[in-house]
């Protein structure tokens, strides 16, 4: 597992600066914070993922999450999708 590269934050920034610039969403911090904020959500992110296969028992599960973290990654983008439907 690994954090994005900064080309990948710099993309991350932009797109989201252009869409709550396009939602008239007030963003009260600037651009330099804006993209400290997403380098940290991303480090968090990859600290999560570690927990979250460290907390699965031994055993099939956590051997598949640890050869394929695209797929667990998958799984964790459709449990936040549905997280922000619901709460």
């Amino acid at each position: 597992m690994a954090q994005l590269p900064s080309e990948n934050i710099d993309q991350v920034w932009s797109a989201i600066m252009s869409e709550f610039s396009s939602l008239r969403t007030v963003i009260p911090i600037s651009k330099a914070q804006l993209r400290t904020l997403v380098m940290l959500i991303d480090q968090e992110l990859e600290g999560a993922e570690v927990d979250i296969v460290q907390a699965i028992p031994a055993g099939d599960a956590r051997t598949w999450l640890v050869a394929n973290p695209a797929l667990g990654r998958r799984l964790m983008l459709d449990i936040l999708t549905k997280r922000r439907e619901v709460l």
